[in-house]
């Protein structure tokens, strides 16, 4: 998560508590379709997603989220040596509103991702142990990545109008990064709960960039709002 969307997140954070008041909670069948307009300052793997929530009763729904690639705007991105860099992110979660029938809606979800990646890189040749030197031709290496994870979150989800919705949330989790190439054998599989900060628009251990082939695990922190509108209101 980039540091780029906190203030606009701590402000509609802050919206939450005075949206939404004596209206009437969401019923089973409701479709609400919302977007997370956030996600596009993220340096790493800029993305608008657009999600899709189904409510199976007002008590509980469901959530799929489909987020492509999205040009990234904000200058010094981490991964401007990446060539052709392609990928998506994933998303599907479960919700349970435990006070259906208040207002704001407040809920507990549980969260599975996948973000596929494929890009390129110029790197020097091999070393050379005999001149202790990196051979400087540079070839192109075809890297490809694969994030993977699960998240508890709780969150809420408020009525700014008759069909309109801001649903903000937070929430922790792990997150499995495998990362492959044509050049080098994976090394051994490690465990880094406290990755080290390696650039100045990041916070530690939510997006910490791997490079070496390996498999990693690292924790993952869940932190956005989306913005809603309801296409089908559904029935009491």
């Amino acid at each position: 998560m980039s540091v780029y969307r906190l203030p606009g997140l701590l402000f509609l954070i802050c919206l939450l508590p005075q949206t939404g008041r004596g209206q009437t909670p969401t019923a089973a069948g409701a479709l609400v379709l919302k977007v997370a307009p956030l996600s596009t300052a993220d340096p790493n793997t800029s993305c608008l997603p657009l999600s899709l929530e189904y409510f199976c009763s007002p008590a509980w729904s469901v959530e799929a989220s489909y987020a492509p690639r999205f040009r990234r705007w904000q200058p010094g991105t981490a991964h401007e040596e990446k060539l052709d860099f392609r990928y998506t992110k994933l998303r599907a979660e479960v919700r349970y509103y435990p006070s259906a029938g208040t207002t704001p809606l407040a809920y507990w979800a549980a969260e599975v991702f996948v973000i596929p990646q494929r890009y390129d890189e110029l790197r020097p040749g091999p070393f050379d142990p005999y001149t202790y030197q990196y051979d400087p031709t540079l070839r192109r290496v075809a890297y490809r990545k694969q994030v993977t994870g699960l998240a508890a979150k709780a969150g809420v989800m408020a009525r700014l109008g008759p069909r309109w919705r801001l649903d903000a949330f937070g929430g922790l989790g792990l997150r499995w990064v495998r990362v492959r190439n044509n050049q080098e054998a994976p090394g051994q599989r490690q465990l880094e709960f406290l990755p080290k900060i390696y650039s100045g628009t990041e916070l530690p251990a939510i997006e910490h960039e791997h490079h070496s082939p390996g498999d990693y695990l690292l924790p993952h922190v869940a932190l956005n709002v989306k913005v809603g509108y309801l296409l089908r209101i559904g029935t009491h």
